[in-house]
């Protein structure tokens, strides 16, 4: 496929024609290592310039400069070549434009020039600071962001090669013959791109040698006049901030220095300078940089016709028989892929790209799928060139795959050691959107390792013969690789070829190799198909590591009664992947096999444990690889005199018959355990006898459940040798009392004894069981007491308790009879519950109803008040005013009459008192979720207030009223649904119809406060009385109080208002008859109205307001003349007022 620079069309820059067309390039060489060749030892240099097609083109030949080299100056270089590389696509917002169709003034057509020397002897050796090779002309762009004044800077080009000093001490290049090739750019730069999503891609250097390459940003450098090889950067160009020679551009860049991976986000747009130094070294020693500048032009570059950003394909990760490891950029996101082969392992791998973008045209974009890399290009591959092929190609879908037959020769060694070879490839896709290709490309990298033996295992088997066990590198899937195993008697040989084997094969077993009485050693040569030149007996890192059998020793010692054993490791130091420690093996007389120790070292001794046997040891040691290496088996005579260990008792429990349960730890070297027992005189018994592989016994005619047993045990072995029993334990026995008025359970249990280092705690296990079935478990953890009161018990209730006692790490546990309980407790009350409390509309007084439990046994009830409250409305300082016995009935009402209902709000609480004197605080009602409540009841107190000032209210300002205002009704279980205001006026019966009422339902919020407008009501005697009635929800288990809760009943007397006129004509006209002062909220309490003559004599009274004189007396008319009135009432404050006056009678 033809490959292809992808340049996007910058236009939204433009140059006009004096300005630079220098894009990018780069300085490279050659050397012929043909001895066939008549250039042999000669040089070619490589001069590669990039070109914007809408400038000046450049000259059919131009001159490097040599510098640091006596004689030489400068080398020719033609031009060879030009090929416009402008991408190609359909467009998109904008469209492609080649070097014949670019506008004028526009960039997006890109031509590149290639210049190459003729073959040329340079003769000498570099100086320590190499030979620079430079070319550079003017100017740079205009355009260029990160560089000030980039117009008036000039660019140069460069690359050094440096001397190169072998093991053997010669230094390369000398006299006329070149040494070794730069590193070449098998990626084209890539210069213009579009801004807007992650972006990675390699310049992928490639060296022929094999020489490890290092990569860096580096700075660019002005005119080529001014190039100083010893200081090269005093001609650098410096950056714009924030851009700096590691970050020349925008969206956080990275560039990986091992596979030379640049990676990046912008969402900025500009032309931006960068520089990469690629570095190679052979053995260590740098012998080459080579420096590509390049700008790179980034901008938003339209849209599709939907409008989307064009994004680049997708492309797969390998898909083949390799392990690749997938690394994700921290940058970008982005993925990069490597593997490892040993020499020789083929590499096959597919690789998918797709991509959903539609074009103009409607269709999915057409995609190209290329692999590029020095291993694909036969001019460069070191043989065996890797080949990549598209298999499939449809609109939005692409594949190939990539093959490569590895060999030795990509593992070249110069002297310095094989390490094997690392091969970077740049797997891309781009699709064929304009200006620019949407192009993605991961980097590849296959490291190649040598195909070196790894031995890890050897086992003896029972008659001297070895199993060998070696594994290939991780990741090795297909190679031509046999293995030569080679075997001798002593470490330094003769080692004799036993056979080979060939991969996958991981096991070889040597038969007749004699192991189990002496030592074997082994080694495995590793040859391959893949060329010559590899696998000689000098070539360390073909062969796997000597190991030896392991030769297991034995000796007895202490007469005869133990074992001294020794052995030899497989590799001193031990490999890495083998494990530290030795499992060693114990075969009894019964051929049980059993691990009696796990160490690092290889040395033990063991004590028998048979009277007069012959057991058998031997040694294993696992790798890391799964396999395990074992030594050859020894056998000795061994005798018994040892007794076993005194038995460590882990505890006594008694168990659910009611019997005593003794459990011990296994002592080492015991047939048998004999059970002792120590009766009610003190003294031991034998009870019973336990064979070995029993480490517990039930005593079946146990009395746990009735007294503390205590019991010892003694190991005793076939031999009859034994030691002193064990420390005496005893059973924990747990009683129990309770106190029916505590509603309490007292717990009691004996010390456990003789643990070392005692006991830690106790803990106490309590299971209820409730009248409704429901189990609720408790755990009481207890430090050393031995005793425990457990309180709030219900007499519903059924319960069971054991104890466990605990050891100081917890590892033993013993555990005391299980006690089953149904206690006959007398019946609480499961609820008690305040039904109301209300303010008796007919004197005053206070009435509650309490609901309770008449199936508990209860002496009393406390009846307890308070009218103190927090700011918070909790009720503080409840005091007991009465109590109520106990009747047997569902209810009782109780009658307060030592309060005020008038002034004040009361809060109620009931406590049951049971026969005990204990007052209870049972919940409103039986109930889970009412648990912890205690009911209680507060009074409504509804207070008025007449003609507060409302001058602010412009509707209320020339207004009589009454204000009120009342506390919420505690506390109903259903709530308050609804408070009613009812009233009377002039001492009238209260009206049936509410006044004004408040839903709680629909306004839970709405203030408790209400103001009452009463001047159209003057004409009584201004006395105004309220009373509020709450009504409870009906959401209640009880059933809502169908009497609800009344307030006091507030009055008030609204302020009199008098007028008393001075003229009156009673002539029978129907006007003015009748002499009254004109009243307005006057009561006739305390109401006199008398008219005196001139005499003094009283001619007129009346002490009803409504009532006048009419100019008689004694139903006789009295004459036109001028009389005394006296005027007696009690004013809006209570007092009583007195006025006086004259009133002039006309007829």
């Amino acid at each position: 496929m033809k490959k292809k620079l992808l340049f996007l069309l910058l236009s939204i820059f433009s140059f006009n024609l004096s300005a630079s067309h220098f894009v990018g390039g780069e300085i490279t060489w050659e050397c012929n290592t043909d001895p066939l060749s008549p250039d042999y030892g000669k040089y070619t240099f490589f001069l590669t310039i990039y070109q914007d097609c809408d400038g000046i083109d450049f000259n059919g030949s131009y001159d490097i400069t040599v510098h640091n080299h006596p004689s030489l100056s400068s080398i020719n270089l033609p031009l060879v070549s030009t090929a416009d590389i402008s991408p190609t696509g359909v467009a998109g917002s904008v469209s492609c434009y080649n070097c014949d169709n670019q506008p004028f003034g526009q960039f997006g057509a890109i031509k590149q020039w290639s210049y190459v020397s003729a073959p040329i002897t340079i003769t000498g050796t570099p100086p320590v600071n190499g030979w620079h090779f430079t070319w550079g002309s003017c100017c740079r762009s205009g355009a260029i962001i990160n560089i000030p004044n980039a117009d008036s800077e000039d660019w140069t080009v460069r690359s050094v090669m440096y001397p190169y000093t072998d093991p053997s001490g010669n230094v390369f290049p000398n006299g006329n013959m070149c040494h070794d090739n730069s590193p070449i750019f098998k990626e084209e730069p890539k210069s213009i791109l579009c801004t807007g999503y992650p972006f990675s891609y390699s310049h992928l250097a490639f060296d022929v040698e094999l020489d490890s390459l290092s990569y860096s940003w580096a700075e660019p450098l002005d005119d080529n006049i001014s190039y100083n090889a010893a200081n090269p950067s005093a001609s650098a160009l410096s950056y714009s901030l924030p851009y700096t020679v590691n970050s020349p551009i925008p969206g956080n860049p990275t560039l990986n220095n091992e596979n030379g991976e640049i990676s990046f986000l912008s969402f900025t747009s500009g032309v931006f300078v960068t520089v990469v130094k690629v570095e190679a070294f052979k053995c260590g020693q740098l012998v080459a940089e080579v420096f590509r500048d390049v700008n790179v032009a980034l901008l938003g570059c339209g849209t599709l016709p939907n409008g989307a950003q064009n994004l680049p394909p997708v492309i797969s990760a390998p898909l083949g028989t390799q392990n690749w490891i997938t690394n994700l950029n921290p940058s970008t996101g982005l993925p990069s892929y490597e593997t490892t082969i040993m020499a020789g392992e083929l590499v096959n791998f597919s690789v998918v790209a797709t991509d959903n973008d539609i074009n103009i045209t409607g269709n999915l974009q057409e995609l190209s799928l290329e692999v590029e890399g020095g291993q694909l290009d036969p001019a460069y591959a070191l043989s065996s060139p890797a080949t990549f092929t598209v298999q499939s190609s449809t609109p939005g879908n692409i594949s190939g795959d990539f093959v490569w037959q590895s060999n030795c020769d990509h593992m070249q060694d110069y002297g310095c050691g094989r390490q094997g070879g690392a091969f970077t490839f740049n797997m891309k896709a781009y699709d064929d959107f304009c200006p620019a290709n949407g192009i993605v490309i991961a980097t590849i990298t296959i490291n190649v390792i040598p195909p070196k033996p790894d031995l890890r295992c050897l086992s003896v088997d029972s008659i001297g013969g070895v199993e060998l066990s070696f594994v290939f590198p991780e990741g090795v899937v297909d190679t031509n690789i046999k293995y030569d195993i080679y075997h001798s008697k002593q470490f330094s040989g003769n080692y004799i070829l036993l056979d080979s084997v060939y991969y996958p094969e991981s096991n070889y077993f040597h038969i007749n190799s004699n192991a189990n009485t002496s030592q074997s050693f082994y080694y495995l040569l590793g040859t391959v198909s893949c060329g010559t030149g590899i696998g000689g007996g000098n070539d360390s890192l073909l062969f796997s590591d000597t190991l030896s059998t392991i030769l297991m020793n034995s000796t007895a010692i202490n007469m005869g009664v133990s074992a001294d054993l020794n052995w030899n490791s497989m590799h001193d130091p031990l490999i890495t992947s083998s494990s530290t420690d030795y499992f060693l093996h114990y075969i009894n007389n019964d051929n049980v096999d059993i691990v009696f120790s796990i160490q690092p070292d290889t040395f033990s001794q063991f004590d028998g444990d048979n009277c007069d046997y012959i057991p058998s040891f031997y040694v294993e040691i696992s790798d890391a690889s799964g396999c395990t290496s074992k030594s050859s088996v020894t056998s000795l005579n061994l005798l018994d005199t040892i007794s076993p260990q005194t038995v460590v008792i882990k505890d006594i429990s008694v168990n659910n018959l009611g019997r005593s349960v003794v459990s011990w730890v296994s002592s080492i070297g015991t047939d048998y355990y004999i059970i002792y027992l120590e009766d009610a005189n003190g003294a031991w018994i034998t009870i019973d006898t336990v064979t070995l592989g029993t480490n517990s016994y039930e005593f079946v005619n146990s009395s746990a459940l009735q007294e503390v047993e205590k019991f010892s045990v003694r190991a005793v072995d076939s031999c009859g040798n034994s030691r002193e029993r064990s420390l005496d334990h005893n059973s924990i026995y747990l009683l129990n009392s309770s106190d029916v008025c505590d509603y309490s359970i007292s717990l009691d249990w004996n010390d456990y004894i003789n643990w070392e280092n005692g006991v830690s705690h106790y803990k106490v296990f309590l299971l209820e069981i409730d009248q409704n079935n429901v189990s609720i478990n408790t755990e009481i953890r207890i430090s050393l007491e031995t005793e425990l009161l457990i309180n709030n018990i219900n007499s519903l209730s059924t319960y069971s308790v054991y104890i466990n006692a605990y050891n100081d790490d917890s590892t033993f546990i013993a555990k005391s009879n299980l006690l089953n309980l149904n206690i006959a407790m007398p019946n609480r009350p499961l609820f008690n519950y305040l039904e109301y409390a209300t303010v008796n509309l007919d004197n005053g007084l206070i009435e509650i109803n309490c609901l309770v439990d008449n199936n508990a046994v209860i002496d009393h009830y406390d009846i307890y008040r308070t009218d103190e409250f927090d700011i918070n409305g909790v009720g503080l300082n409840f005091s007991k005013i009465d109590e109520v016995s106990f009747t047997g009935n569902t209810n009782f009402i109780f009658n307060d009459n030592l309060i005020n209902s008038n002034t004040t709000s009361y809060r109620y609480k009931v406590y049951p008192v049971d026969t005990c004197g204990v007052s209870l605080t049972p919940p409103p009602f039986n109930n889970p979720s009412n648990l912890g409540d205690i009911s209680y009841a507060q009074t409504i107190l509804l207070q008025v207030e007449k003609n507060i000032d409302y001058s602010g209210i412009s509707s209320l300002a020339s207004e009589y009223t009454n204000t009120l205002h009342f506390n919420e009704y505690e506390k109903w279980l259903g709530g308050v649904s609804k408070y009613e205001l009812y009233r009377s006026i002039n001492n009238e019966p209260f009206n049936l119809l509410p006044l004004y009422t408040w839903n709680r339902n629909t306004n839970s919020d709405e203030e408790l406060h209400y103001i009452d407008i009463v001047t159209n009501d003057g004409k009584g005697n201004g006395k105004f009385c309220y009373y509020i009635k709450a009504t409870e929800g009906n959401i209640t288990p009880y059933g809502s109080v169908i009497s609800g809760s009344h307030s006091n009943i507030a009055c008030v007397s609204q302020t009199p208002v008098i007028y008393v006129p001075n003229t009156f004509t009673p002539n029978s006209d129907d006007h003015n008859e009748i002499f009254k002062p004109f009243t307005y909220f006057v009561s006739e309490n305390g109401y006199s109205f008398s008219i005196y003559n001139k005499q003094g004599g009283k001619i007129f009274e009346t002490n009803n307001p409504q009532k006048g004189w009419d100019g008689t007396f004694k139903n006789s008319q009295v004459q036109n003349d001028n009389y005394v009135y006296y005027l007696k009432y009690f004013n809006g404050d209570g007092y009583l007022t007195e006025n006086t006056g004259i009133i002039t009678l006309v007829r």
